[in-house]
């Protein structure tokens, strides 16, 4: 294992022998690339605090009851956990009611949620140590828990989502017992908290960008549905498995379809893709049809985000792509709409269009790329070539001139709003004399 100077100083300087474990020693015996390095030894977090005073080494504590802190160096960012034993309370309650420390390593490595995350590198000896038999697990391409899997999964039940992510993320397999509790555990993640389920969540829906585990965020979503997990995340998900779309159009059902548009769209419209489709199952209406879906999943999609503790502005961008992701669908408006349109989205409209072009490829049915996607990249492309304004600053009038024109002051924001808009509409850049006209026609 390659291990970096800065790496080796720490350890000669440590009184007690430091290991490498977790995700670093994983990803190395994988072939994978090395990101997150979590360290441990027997010594607790205060001996670690007072050992590096005075050295190149600068630690934060995390939470001295649990023995964590950060080590850093140059750029260096390193986890450290002293060895410790943990005792539990509530069910899947995450933080443990008791801690000892000054364990053994073999303690230690059986309090570790999964075998493959509790092989450890000596760095003095320069071998690994397994006590779970997780090198074992690698070879065969599984996960599986380190102790009874009911166990582990009572002490947190977020580790069925880590279950998932980790399985995903490196193509492995789910040992037959770890995934049978998983499955009968699931109810605990009604108590964990929202941001925490949140988080793991998000790391399942880029699972494939890690390392590069082709369509891994589709086999996460598929696992969470399957373990029942997904109830306790987006429950909404699940109204749409088996409701049929018209075979002219789809191949898939609804649910199908949202797989497929999150296979193929950019990891940071995976959500969005997630979500475009959620309102159909709930708005089929007595004819059968979905014609309201995206106004109804704009909704549902506020709703899931503002449960989930999205940040207000991240639920704006998202539900927005959900309410315009049809617009235009058949190319029937005309390009004055089309360049309001673009005005009025253009903070979300390279979004928009990338979101259009993965729901049109996830049909299933349809060749080439989406019409009305090009359309509007085309609108907006010309709108840029003929100087259109898109921002006030833009425009050749201002506040002085609305004063000028004695545009009462509760009206000013109003009236460059629809300047704004008009020179869109027109899809040209408007000289002064237009836009005096149009003010002056404006408040008559």
């Amino acid at each position: 294992m390659i291990v970096s100077e800065e790496l080796k100083r720490l350890s000669e300087i440590f009184t007690a022998k430091l290991y490498i474990v977790g995700g670093a020693t994983r990803d190395h015996l994988l072939g994978y690339k090395l990101s997150d390095f979590d360290l441990s030894s027997s010594l607790t977090g205060e001996e670690v605090i007072e050992l590096l005073k005075g050295t190149e080494f600068r630690v934060t504590p995390h939470s001295l009851k649990l023995g964590t802190l950060g080590i850093k160096v140059g750029k260096q960012v390193m986890e450290y956990t002293a060895f410790r034993k943990d005792s539990y309370g509530e069910k899947g309650v995450h933080s443990p009611t008791s801690v000892e420390f000054k364990v053994g390593i073999e303690q230690d490595a059986f309090r570790r949620d999964f075998t493959i995350n509790a092989i450890y590198y000596d760095l003095t000896e320069g071998k690994f140590l397994d006590f779970t038999g997780g090198l074992k697990d690698l070879e065969n391409r599984i996960v599986r828990t380190t102790r009874e899997p009911k166990s582990v999964f009572e002490e947190d039940a977020l580790r069925i989502l880590r279950l998932v992510r980790i399985a995903s993320k490196l193509g492995l397999d789910i040992e037959e017992r770890t995934l049978f509790e998983a499955k009968r555990q699931s109810y605990l993640l009604k108590e964990i908290a929202v941001e925490r389920i949140r988080d793991e969540f998000e790391k399942i829906l880029i699972a494939d960008t890690e390392n590069s585990i082709a369509d891994a965020q589709v086999r996460g979503l598929e696992l969470l549905v399957e373990i029942g997990a997904m109830e306790y995340i987006v429950p909404e998900l699940l109204e749409s498995i088996g409701v049929k779309q018209p075979p002219k159009y789809h191949l898939y059902d609804v649910y199908n379809h949202i797989l497929h548009t999150v296979k193929i769209a950019p990891m940071h419209l995976r959500l969005a893709a997630l979500l475009h489709d959620v309102g159909k199952p709930r708005s089929i209406d007595e004819e059968g049809k979905m014609t309201e879906h995206p106004y109804v999943g704009a909704q549902m999609a506020k709703e899931i985000m503002l449960r989930l503790r999205y940040p207000h502005r991240e639920i704006e961008r998202v539900s927005r792509l959900v309410e315009t992701h049809m617009y235009d669908l058949r190319c029937l408006m005309s390009d004055n709409s089309l360049r309001v349109f673009v005005l009025k989205n253009q903070d979300i409209l390279s979004d928009l269009i990338e979101l259009k072009m993965a729901d049109h490829t996830a049909h299933g049915k349809k060749d080439g790329v989406s019409p009305s996607a090009l359309n509007l990249a085309r609108v907006f492309r010309e709108m840029r070539e003929n100087k259109v304004a898109f921002s006030l600053k833009e425009l050749p009038v201002g506040g002085e001139t609305l004063v000028e024109l004695k545009v009462k002051p509760l009206e000013r924001a109003k009236v460059l709003s629809s300047l704004l808009e008009h020179g869109a509409y027109l899809g040209k850049q408007l000289d002064r004399d237009e836009c005096i006209a149009f003010i002056k026609e404006r408040i008559k």
